[in-house]
């Protein structure tokens, strides 16, 4: 009576340490492709960062040549009404 308990706590000791290496060695096996694609999306979030601040500068430069031609419109019309007058 004495030995089947303990040697059962030894069984279940033994199993619940092998599916704590089984899971262990699961998590090994992922990590690496779960770091892999933790790259390939920072990667991926800083290539669109990059395309999204070049867009915006873009951007400005194009509003920036439009002001700069609107303002040399108004001045050669602002030209033409002095010489008028």
């Amino acid at each position: 009576m004495w030995g089947t308990p303990l040697s059962e706590s030894l069984t279940v000791q033994m199993a619940f340490q092998i599916s704590l290496q089984r899971e262990r060695r699961i998590l090994e096996e992922t990590r690496p492709h779960e770091e892999k694609l933790k790259l390939r999306m920072q990667k991926a979030l800083n290539k669109q960062s990059k395309a999204d601040k070049k867009a915006a500068q873009v951007k400005i430069q194009q509003q920036e040549h439009k002001r700069q031609e609107r303002e040399g419109e108004l001045r050669a019309m602002a030209r033409k009404i002095r010489m008028k007058e």
